[in-house]
């Protein structure tokens, strides 16, 4: 609304209607360097919120 384009965002459970999933989103230099498994947290790879976001 006001013109300010964000580095990085994290979003959790409201992307996901409550169940344990988050996500790190930024411009692409800065995210050249993660990697698979490079980022992690307390519910991290939860089967079930893996298994609902692939299929949304």
């Amino acid at each position: 609304h006001y013109g300010v384009v964000p580095d990085v965002m994290t979003m959790a459970k409201a992307i996901a209607s409550g169940l344990p999933l988050s996500a790190v989103v930024a411009r692409d230099d800065l995210m050249k360097d993660i990697y698979p498994g490079s980022l992690g947290g307390t519910y991290g790879g939860n089967p079930i919120s893996c298994a609902t976001a692939l299929k949304v």
